[in-house]
């Protein structure tokens, strides 16, 4: 259940947000559609002009979950709960049958000061609880075998999990067999498990599943890129056969959630990804090097000292996903933030520029990712020459590696611009060594930037 937070604003901030949201409740005009000649369904539409948004923004508590627009999508339901419970109408206006169908009427001509303060109170707590509804999404990776049971916990609120179709098995979500059951699909209990990421959201309910599958496949492009990246997953020529498209993606909403009473309950959902991601993901599969033990493990193994167990194996599979957790924590300190962000960023460009079929756009994402990853935000001149020495620098063993690279980083550069301003459709052979080096380039830079990340 999503816990109670105190007021995390200035008292005087605190009389503000108050101040604006009340301005928001009584600001918009509205318009009631009869839906039965009895007038008891009623569709009540609002609509709001100029409301003090920027203003709320600017005093919104956990603004990562929680932007204007949602605010006012918010306030907008809050307000039909209300006026549908309350019978605001009706009270007020009797003979609302006679007025018809399209007739707008003022907000502020229909509520009084205990409505304000009631609806004010809702909102506020909608905010100062860090968004009420909490969703886990499961997206699945599936070819990537984990070595047992036991979840990879990469942050709070992300971990990679394998899940056996069984309603036994601790880690199945009931509402997976629920879904499987409504869909009439067959699903096998006696098979292999298969893995997924699992990410908790945080959403406001209102046209929150589009919101969340957004958030959540940002964050599936950020880990599973910076994964490739760092030698974890590595990716096959080819897409397997085991991806079943509405498998992949479920949103799964919590039900030990705090529940505004203006929220409906919803269902788990199935989405299905593009095809341009799909495909990708169903490429990856897990670098078992990755499994493997090191030189003193391996002496340990063959003496008996030692066993080559899935808990072992598990071990060092953590081992080597510490540094991608530093990409998904969060810190007060903005140096450190703006570093994280970058680096997400750049991973969130290398995902759709490795994902992408055509060539051409793939190339164009790839150097958007480096400019993101070693760029500078101001910077006018000589803008190909810095990236040259900063990626060299970056990656380069020697001096006589640093050269060549920059040499040939200059060289891709060159058919990116062929592209952009020349409109070059199709890359030739020696353009497509150059796309194969700018992508070879720019993982190695994602590798040592994200090994070097700040610990939060």
């Amino acid at each position: 259940m999503t816990r109670h937070l105190p007021n995390p604003l200035h008292p005087q901030a605190a009389k503000q947000l108050e101040s604006y949201l009340d301005e928001l409740i009584t600001n918009p005009t509205f318009e009631f559609e009869c839906m039965e000649e009895d007038g008891s369904d009623m569709e009540t539409i609002f609509v709001f002009h100029e409301p003090p948004i920027e203003k709320i923004e600017k005093l919104i508590p956990h603004r990562v979950y929680v932007d204007g627009d949602v605010i006012q999508s918010v306030c907008s339901s809050v307000l039909k709960y209300l006026f549908r419970e309350k019978d605001i109408i009706r009270k007020k206006n009797p003979n609302f049958y006679d007025d018809g169908d399209g007739t707008i009427f003022e907000t502020k001509d229909y509520v009084d000061k205990k409505f304000v303060i009631t609806a004010r109170q809702i909102l506020l707590d909608y905010l100062y609880n860090n968004v009420s509804f909490e969703y886990n999404v499961f997206a699945l990776l599936p070819w990537v075998f984990l070595p047992d049971n036991e979840p990879f916990v990469i942050s709070e609120e992300i971990k990679m999990v394998q899940i056996k179709l069984d309603l036994n098995n601790k880690n199945f979500p009931r509402l997976f067999a629920e879904h499987h059951e409504y869909t009439s699909e067959p699903w096998n209990k006696d098979k292999d498990g298969d893995t997924y990421v699992a990410i908790k959201l945080y959403g406001p309910g209102i046209n929150s599943q589009v919101t969340v599958f957004r958030k959540a496949l940002g964050t599936l492009k950020i880990l599973t890129a910076a994964l490739y990246a760092m030698g974890v997953l590595a990716c096959r020529d080819y897409p397997g056969s085991r991806l079943d498209p509405s498998d992949s993606f479920f949103i799964y909403p919590l039900e030990e959630h705090r529940k505004p009473p203006f929220l409906p309950q919803e269902p788990v959902m199935s989405v299905i990804m593009a095809e341009i991601e799909s495909d990708f993901i169903n490429r990856l599969h897990l670098n078992r090097s990755c499994l493997e033990p090191n030189q003193l493990e391996l002496a340990a193994i063959e003496s008996g000292k030692k066993k080559d167990s899935p808990s072992e194996k598990h071990k060092r599979l953590q081992q080597k996903l510490s540094p991608v957790r530093k990409l998904f924590t969060f810190t007060s300190e903005i140096d450190k933030m703006v570093e994280i962000n970058r680096v997400r960023n750049a991973l969130h460009w290398y995902f759709d520029g490795i994902a992408d079929f055509n060539a051409s756009f793939s190339f164009i994402k790839l150097t958007i990712a480096i400019e993101t990853l070693l760029g500078e935000p101001n910077a006018k001149k000589d803008i190909v020459q810095r990236l040259a020495d900063r990626c060299s620098f970056l990656i380069a063993t020697d001096a006589i590696e640093r050269k060549k690279i920059k040499k040939d980083f200059i060289a891709a550069y060159d058919v990116r611009s062929k592209i952009i301003h020349e409109g070059k459709a199709q890359l030739d052979k020696n353009d497509t060594i150059h796309h194969i080096n700018m992508e070879k380039f720019l993982r190695e830079a994602l590798f040592r930037e994200i090994d070097s990340l700040p610990n939060a």
